[in-house]
């Protein structure tokens, strides 16, 4: 909910992003075996889309090319580049961070990995600082746990 205060102003009616908090408590009440950390690191994502930011999970975002190796992100685009692509100012993090971000995202991982979950957790945190000003203060009680 922290998030949805700091995105979404007092009396803004917004039903898809209503609709797609209301899934994301589904999922957390009644979900089989859900990984509270891959559910939110989820819910991260497709929220930061559904608040305007665009973070594609599959390719660079200044050639279009996949992401392979070595990953980067823009703070001044909001989005990931490859090596090729890197410009001062990128900022590399672990490549099995974004591809267990985006492992979650498409449903390919859905047993957590504490190490990966947790950095997942950070990078959105970063992500949030940088492209909208944002600082979350429950991700760290949620690294946490």
């Amino acid at each position: 909910l922290e998030f949805t205060d700091c995105f979404l102003p007092e009396g803004l009616e917004a039903p898809d992003y209503f609709m797609f908090l209301v899934d994301f408590f589904k999922t957390l009440a009644y979900g089989e075996n859900v990984s509270v950390k891959n559910a939110l690191i989820d819910f991260f994502a497709g929220a930061i889309e559904q608040n305007g930011y665009k973070l594609d999970l599959v390719s660079c975002g200044r050639c279009g090319e996949p992401i392979e190796n070595e990953v980067y992100f823009s703070p001044a685009g909001g989005y990931n580049v490859c090596k090729e692509c890197r410009r001062e100012g990128d900022k590399k993090y672990s490549f099995a961070t974004y591809s267990y971000i985006r492992g979650v995202c498409t449903g390919e991982i859905t047993e957590e990995n504490r190490e990966n979950a947790n950095n997942a957790l950070r990078f959105f945190s970063y992500y949030l600082q940088s492209t909208a000003g944002v600082a979350l203060k429950s991700i760290s009680t949620l690294i946490d746990l």
